[in-house]
């Protein structure tokens, strides 16, 4: 041991070396080996783990096999290809491998925990922000065994997270016992073994130590959670919309924005790590040499691209050549079109000096476009003047300079990007119109959903609770509608209380308010839930509303602790009058809930109907929303357990899902 690290000596070394050529020479010859003398070789290896780590373990266990086919230790036996492989790795490593840091001499400076789950994995760095990271197995890996899971979640994650892991010590957290035994002893399955074998030399390359160690699943539960979360931006564009794309602009070199399970190109970059990523965070990629980059993003991400093709000066394909070609340079035929345009090395799909393109039918064939723009421009085929120049205005009318001038690429830029902005007048130019634009529509999508199933009609008297609600449900227009009779509950002053704070909740009468809620989801911290419930259902016995309608938001189906909320509650004397639940994605979520009500109300004697109210804050929630108002209808007439009273578009949560800063 010398300066805190432990070394093999020169002598054991040598041993080993000259035991290596043993078998070396009996492979050569296509020999047998004594399994005495290879269970030797073993020995001495494994013994010089303190010296070399873990890689002893990794790497021995071909030949290990190879010694359990052994009749008895006298016996020879075959070495197969892998076990020639790592007795030729011991003999050309075995020196550099030695030395290591004395177990405890380097404190841990950054913490990592992981996890994994039936449907993905998760991960994040302690105390940094933005450094978690989510995947979703494919069919094939959520059909493998926990362990192979927790292990692969720990490659995924840390190959996500390796800049930021560079040259540290790492602490690294896992609930499963099995991971830190074959990341220090490796496996006897091949499988786990050569995933365990991947994280560490990894790790080596990026001079980074991983100090595994197990914790409860109780200290895990971020880790947990993320393992149960999907990315909403992770969608895809169906197959033949993606093979048009491709005959219109070329071949895709890759696709920026993509999982292993989605992309379209054998290229692809993806947000975290998965099998066959060319790149983590296409951002931080370079865009350049490639003629055309497959860029389907998320839409929060469009201005981020951008930026990105701005910074690395991505023109677009071939804008120099387009920009320099001459009226000359083009000569139309009847069924296609062909241009002159001088070879570079940037080319990949035509040969020599000209470029043909067929005559399509439609408007939007670049021939026709062409053609087109020819004739509105008044431009010659003989004439040697710039096909695309600067246009002015006058009286009304728009046309080319008549100075012979090319287009340069920022006028170009500039004039793209006013047109958008008068083609998407609609939105304007800004995130924050783009939403309350979206805002303003909810209702009229409400509205045209609900029209499909009833008419309804407010029949006002004064009272606010003698005003009625009358939805008259059409069959056909021979059938004369029969109005069914609700209470209408204008909640004009709305209260969230959080479920565990006793002293707040004893205060709602006093308020006199409209509506009052419970609150068991966003008010209450994970680990005061259970106490929350037992407060909530206190106070449905205990507090006298009034004329304030008692609600009581339970968490979301997609969390898993709606259904101990619904059962919790249930167990109250007096129920609440509405329901509200939050964080609704998709229709299908409303047939969870439906089902666990059923089974809640069947255990009480005296039924009762409940209002339900449902809260959309996701994109994903967004663009579902019609099937979410449908199938709550639906549900609402065929079950006869509530009236689907109304939806909350959750704005702050939408943007916080879609990503940018919105200042209204």
């Amino acid at each position: 041991m010398l300066n805190g690290r432990v070394s093999i000596t020169e002598d054991r070394l040598q041993r080993l070396s000259l035991a290596l050529e043993n078998p070396e020479q009996a492979q050569n010859r296509g020999g047998l080996v004594r399994a005495r003398f290879l269970a030797s070789v073993i020995g001495q290896i494994i013994s010089m783990q303190a010296g070399m780590g873990s890689v002893v373990r990794f790497h021995t266990h071909c030949m290990y096999k190879c010694l359990l086919t052994r009749s008895s230790w006298n016996a020879s036996i075959f070495l197969d290809s892998k076990a020639k492989d790592e007795i030729r790795f011991w003999k050309e490593n075995s020196k550099e491998l030695n030395g290591q840091d004395l177990v405890g001499s380097n404190e841990c400076t950054i913490s990592v925990y992981s996890d994994a789950s039936d449907t993905g994995f998760g991960g994040y760095i302690d105390g940094i922000e933005d450094s978690e990271v989510i995947g979703t197995w494919s069919e094939f890996e959520a059909e493998q065994s926990s362990t192979w899971k927790e292990l692969e979640a720990l490659s995924r994650v840390y190959s996500t997270l390796a800049p930021a892991l560079e040259g540290q010590t790492v602490q690294w957290f896992t609930d499963n016992k099995n991971v830190t035994k074959i990341m220090k002893c490796g496996s006897k399955n091949d499988g786990l073994r050569k995933i365990a074998q991947e994280i560490s030399e990894k790790s080596e390359l990026d001079n980074a130590e991983l100090v595994l160690k197990w914790i409860p699943r109780e200290e895990n539960l971020q880790s947990d959670f993320l393992s149960h979360c999907f990315c909403l931006n992770d969608w895809q564009i169906e197959r033949p919309f993606f093979d048009r794309l491709e005959r219109i602009w070329g071949k895709f070199t890759v696709d920026r924005f993509a999982a292993d399970y989605n992309t379209k190109t054998k290229r692809f970059n993806s947000r975290w790590f998965c099998p066959g990523t060319e790149g983590i965070d296409a951002f931080s990629q370079s865009w350049e040499n490639l003629r055309t980059t497959g860029s389907f993003h998320p839409l929060d991400w469009c201005q981020k691209s951008f930026k990105k093709c701005k910074v690395k000066k991505q023109k677009g394909p071939l804008f120099d050549e387009l920009s320099a070609l001459k009226c000359y340079d083009i000569e139309f035929f009847e069924k296609h079109l062909a241009i002159q345009i001088e070879k570079s090395k940037t080319d990949q799909y035509r040969q020599g000096s000209e470029v043909v393109i067929a005559k399509g039918v439609n408007s939007a064939c670049p021939y026709n476009m062409i053609h087109r723009y020819f004739t509105k421009a008044g431009l010659s085929v003989s004439s040697p003047d710039f096909i695309f120049r600067p246009v002015f205005k006058y009286k009304k009318v728009h046309k080319l300079i008549y100075k012979n001038k090319s287009l340069s690429y920022t006028h170009t830029r500039e004039c793209v990007v006013s047109r958008l902005k008068e083609i998407n007048s609609s939105f304007g130019c800004s995130m924050a119109r783009a939403l309350k634009y979206l805002f303003s529509k909810i209702e009229l999508i409400a509205k045209n959903t609900l029209s499909t199933s009833s008419k309804s009609y407010y029949l006002p008297s004064g009272n606010r609770f003698s005003k009625r609600f009358y939805s008259l449900d059409v069959v056909s227009d021979d059938v004369i509608p029969k109005p069914s009779e609700r209470l209408y509950i204008p909640r004009r002053a709305v209260l969230y209380v959080p479920g565990n704070d006793e002293k707040k909740l004893m205060k709602i009468p006093s308020f006199e308010l409209d509506c009052a809620v419970m609150d068991l989801e966003d008010g209450v911290a994970l680990t005061r839930k259970e106490e929350a419930r037992i407060v909530i259902r206190h106070m449905l016995e205990e507090l006298k509303f009034g004329q304030t309608e008692c609600v009581v938001r339970v968490n979301a189906v997609s969390s898993g602790l709606m259904e101990d909320d619904m059962k919790s509650v249930f167990k109250a004397k007096n129920l609440p009058q509405t329901l509200m639940l939050p964080k609704v994605h998709k229709a299908e979520e409303l047939d969870r809930f439906t089902k666990i009500l059923m089974s809640t109300v069947a255990v009480r004697e005296k039924k009762q109907k409940f209002r339900l109210v449902v809260f959309v804050e996701s994109a994903i929630g967004l663009l579902n929303l019609r099937s979410i108002f449908r199938r709550g209808i639906d549900l609402a007439l065929k079950e006869k357990l509530f009236d689907f009273d109304g939806v909350v578009f959750g704005s702050d949560d939408f943007c916080a899902d879609i990503g940018p800063n919105i200042n209204f």
